[in-house]
């Protein structure tokens, strides 16, 4: 997604559900880190410097909506 605004990405990915510390942020450098609202709330309480949150926002179509409905129903009746 940002790499297709023009952002030169480095990426760092971290394991699901890893505790983060302050170490995973330090790159010695001053690049911005790009993290997730998820990751966001796990360094809520650090003090890290040049750490941008990304907003995602997900758009479901019409269509797609009510097949999930309908499935979620079909399995529930």
């Amino acid at each position: 997604m940002l790499a297709d605004c023009g952002l030169a990405i480095v990426k760092h990915p971290l394991n699901d559900h890893e505790k983060l510390t302050e170490k995973h942020f330090d790159f010695n450098n001053d690049n911005p880190i790009f993290i997730t609202e998820k990751d966001a709330v796990k360094c809520a309480e650090m003090q890290l410097e040049n750490v941008w949150v990304v907003v995602l926002k997900l758009e479901v179509k019409d269509e797609t909506k009510h097949q999930v409905i309908d499935l979620i129903e079909s399995k529930i009746s």
